[in-house]
């Protein structure tokens, strides 16, 4: 698996194995991808959220996690994948944003 990237399933009620990632995603759903962009080298952050953006399908959603608010990764969603996306911050700082990213339409 690469760096940056947790994938994660739990039965319903059950705590994850992780505490990083129940601290990073304490009310996320059942199955979670998680991009923890601090993880990845900035030259490799937009391009790697692109790859797993392409690779979903309709509904699916996965969790970025950055310690700025990713609004320029928004614009750049918005030029190329208008209408193709939903953008939904789950925590707004001050330290850590994450924003789930839904693919709404192929």
């Amino acid at each position: 698996m690469e760096p940056g990237f947790h994938n994660r399933r739990r039965a319903q009620g059950a705590r994850p194995s992780s505490q990083r990632i129940l601290t990073l995603c304490s009310d996320c759903q059942s199955t979670d991808t998680i991009i923890d962009v601090r993880l990845i080298a900035p030259r490799m952050r937009h391009p790697m959220i692109f790859t797993a953006f392409e690779n979903l399908t309709e509904g699916d959603a996965f969790l970025i996690v950055n310690d700025h608010d990713p609004k320029p990764l928004w614009y750049q969603f918005s030029a190329e994948y208008p209408g193709t996306f939903d953008w939904v911050y789950e925590q707004q700082g001050p330290e850590v944003w994450q924003v789930r990213v839904t693919r709404t339409a192929a």
